[in-house]
């Protein structure tokens, strides 16, 4: 025993242990396997009815539990747990003795997939209140072969970051369950990243189903344009870790940082359209951006990129600053660009410096 502590000891200053893993689960009734996993912490025992050795490991990629095989041009439902979505639906479902407005059909590229909530609006509502954390909270399903599975997640992913967008809090997958004739043959966990639940603070009305199914249909085919052309991918997540943190000089940094982000893009998208534009200032660059796109807005808008610079340097907003108001200007100019450059032109959204009044998107 005191060899193997030493040799603990001697390895905690090598690089981690990797390796992939394949096995049977301890019934023999499935497999499981882990591409790349990483040794966490190593535990020795001295009892006598415990193991001597516990290793933990993390995965950094999905872990595969087989329990059926079939093959890959088998027709299977896919079931994938996402957390803190909230919304009324557009369709009744049952769950137990409820009849519940739960359920909202999506159509992209030719699949069509469905958002079902577990319990209650309102119940899951208050838990989401009250705990402030991760929860999964929804179904998303479709039917697919089970070689397909690649393009169910592609598709999974851009609705998430869509709705994440909408909701004003992150939502993701944790797991894929996979059915076969109502039978469950594979279910996949995802070493997912999560983010508490941030509620009250939507861009777009989720309590109005339809108005969110059309979000999530209209902006589909163009946000698959501008993650690659603008990263939006990476703005709208810099945009919910604004709305998450607590302190407000955070929150305007972190939403800075997103606008900088959708910045740094500018210079190459404008060139790609075969134009030429002064992009040579982080004030310039979204001047020509908005105006590529005739989105409107006021020069006054763009001032928060003075009062970040003052907040980077002091490490607070500038005196006489109403920090909520400049705060909320900042998100409304945010929520307005991302919603333009998605091509969600007259449709409504929540204007967040009118206490989330319902406007249209000029």
């Amino acid at each position: 025993m005191t060899k193997a502590i030493a040799l603990m000891k001697e390895d905690q200053n090598n690089p981690p242990l990797q390796a992939n893993l394949e096995g049977a689960l301890l019934d023999m009734r499935g497999e499981i396997k882990v591409r790349q996993i990483v040794l966490n912490q190593t535990t020795i025992s001295t009892k006598s009815d415990e193991s001597p050795f516990t290793f933990e490991f993390l995965p950094f990629e999905p872990v595969f539990i087989i329990l059926d095989p079939v093959s890959d041009n088998t027709e299977v439902e896919y079931r994938m747990g996402l957390t803190n979505l909230l919304l009324l639906g557009t369709e009744w479902i049952e769950r137990g003795e409820n009849r519940l407005l739960n359920k909202l059909t999506l159509s992209l590229d030719g699949q069509t997939l469905s958002l079902e909530l577990l319990k209650p609006h309102s119940e899951i509502s208050e838990e989401l209140r009250q705990s402030r954390s991760t929860k999964v909270t929804s179904h998303l399903l479709t039917t697919a072969a089970l070689g397909k599975a690649e393009m169910v997640e592609e598709l999974a992913s851009t609705i998430c970051i869509l709705l994440s967008f909408a909701t004003g809090t992150w939502v993701t997958w944790l797991w894929e369950d996979c059915f076969y004739q109502g039978k469950l043959v594979r279910t996949t966990l995802f070493p997912s990243k999560t983010i508490p639940y941030h509620g009250s603070d939507s861009a777009i009305d989720c309590e109005n189903g339809k108005e969110l199914q059309d979000f999530v249909q209209t902006s589909y085919p163009n946000y698959l344009t501008a993650k690659d052309n603008l990263g939006l991918n990476i703005v709208i997540e810099y945009y919910i870790h604004s709305k998450v943190a607590r302190l407000l000089e955070l929150k305007y940094l972190i939403a800075s940082i997103g606008m900088e982000c959708l910045k740094s893009h500018v210079p190459q998208y404008i060139s790609t359209k075969g134009k030429k534009a002064d992009v040579s200032t982080f004030r310039k660059s979204l001047e020509v951006l908005f105006d590529e796109h005739s989105m409107p807005y006021q020069p006054s808008e763009l001032d928060f990129i003075g009062i970040r610079d003052k907040i980077i340097h002091t490490g607070r907003f500038p005196p006489g600053t109403n920090i909520i108001d400049e705060y909320r200007s900042l998100i409304n100019l945010y929520d307005r660009a991302i919603l333009t450059i998605l091509a969600y032109r007259g449709k409504p959204y929540l204007n967040c410096t009118k206490k989330y009044a319902r406007e249209l998107i000029p």
